[in-house]
């Protein structure tokens, strides 16, 4: 068997240090991120210590108890003894235009099936970067966007918590998040919300919490700050916010030149 080519990874990889607000460290949140490229069959160019020997896996599971994750093997000996002898395969790929990298560490050699499949830990970081035509508009006060998340009590009541909108864009919202949110896990999905765009009115949607966490302000209280996802979300409501993100870039860059 001829010697495996090496790729050019430096041409090809990210520096997360250079990316902070794209970083993903909550463990529940990278785990869900993983079953998602396994839904969707995401195809990963893995890097064997990060370059130049690389191949191309898939995520075939995710192992929720132990936290680590499950990923083809290539289909070149040498290329999975040299994976299976790394420190770390550090991942790329891109799922629905928005590119993704994770370092996954320890691979050792996995039965999958009948097959032989590398199982590593599950990454501390991973690395969403959203693309261009995504990118989260920030929420002016004076023209605000609202939401109303329908929140389930666990004892099958239910009622509305009224949010605070302090980014949008075609993938989601990011809100000033009531306390009793922070009890829920990233993933939990929360249908029936009633969001409010201005000039357009109100509509339904479904929203999937995808980070909490606990922001501490300048006086010394507490917050809680959230991203939640949409999900199946109508072209009709895409084009509202579309509408309105333009609306809120044109005002500001009117006060800037008129100012």
């Amino acid at each position: 068997m001829t010697e495996p080519t090496p790729a050019k990874a430096a041409d090809s990889l990210l520096d997360p240090d250079k990316f902070p607000s794209y970083q993903i460290h909550n463990a529940k949140e990278v785990a869900l991120l993983m079953q998602t490229l396994k839904d969707k069959r995401a195809l990963l160019t893995a890097y064997i210590d990060g370059g130049p020997f690389s191949f191309v896996t898939v995520v075939l599971g995710v192992v929720q108890d132990h936290g680590g994750i499950i990923l083809d093997a290539s289909g070149d000996e040498k290329i999975n003894a040299r994976a299976l002898a790394a420190e770390n395969l550090v991942c790329a790929s891109r799922v629905d235009g928005v590119r993704v990298q994770f370092s996954a560490r320890a691979p050792v050699e996995f039965p999958y099936d009948g097959y032989l499949a590398i199982r590593c830990d599950l990454p501390d970081i991973a690395l969403r970067l959203q693309r261009r035509e995504s990118f989260r508009q920030p929420v002016p006060l004076s023209n605000p966007v609202t939401c109303t998340i329908m929140i389930d009590s666990g004892d099958g009541a239910k009622h509305t918590a009224s949010v605070r909108v302090l980014d949008i864009s075609n993938d989601g919202i990011g809100i000033v998040a009531s306390s009793e949110l922070s009890v829920f896990e990233p993933g939990t999905m929360f249908e029936n919300c009633i969001l409010t765009i201005p000039d357009t009115g109100s509509t339904d949607v479904v929203l999937q919490l995808r980070n909490v966490y606990k922001i501490r302000n300048p006086r010394g209280g507490e917050s809680f700050r959230a991203g939640c996802q949409f999900v199946n979300l109508p072209n009709r409501i895409v084009t509202q916010i579309q509408r309105y993100i333009y609306k809120v870039e044109r005002d500001r860059r009117l006060l800037e030149t008129n100012g």
